[in-house]
């Protein structure tokens, strides 16, 4: 058996909030400092090409060694799958342990309490596959 993937989703309300913000950054530099209208451009297009490599880099794997291998940018987590004692479904933002770009997630309960925000595209799909390996996870639905 080969590693199954799950890319990430992105969801409408994130895509708002970032493309916001990049704007935003962009903008300051075009309105304070006219002259240097082309930093705010340039530091426009870092920030879009930065957000558009981390989402492209998102994955979740499901490996034939049952691990989930997460993938968010520079950022990569595993996580045995028999440590995982829960799946449910979250929607509050938070980063520090936000491993996704939508306002749809799962999150992922492990070990003694420790948890990651997921939203893989098919999230049914995912949590049936975790469930085939670990029938003992315990899975809250919407």
């Amino acid at each position: 058996m080969k590693d199954k993937i799950y890319r990430s989703d992105i969801g409408k309300g994130t895509l708002l909030i970032l493309m916001l913000a990049a704007g935003f950054v962009g903008m300051l530099f075009v309105f304070l400092v006219p002259e240097y209208a082309w930093v705010g451009m340039l530091s426009l297009g870092v920030i879009l090409g930065y957000l558009a490599f981390v989402y492209a880099k998102t994955s979740y794997h499901l490996t034939p060694e049952n691990q989930l291998k997460i993938t968010f940018g520079f950022k990569r987590k595993e996580i045995d799958i028999f440590q995982i004692s829960s799946l449910r479904p979250f929607t509050e933002y938070n980063m520090p342990n936000a491993y996704t770009f939508s306002e749809n997630r799962i999150r992922v309960v492990y070990g003694y309490g420790d948890y990651v925000d997921i939203s893989p595209q098919h999230p049914d799909q995912f949590i049936h596959a975790l469930l085939d390996i670990n029938p003992l996870i315990q899975h809250h639905r919407a």
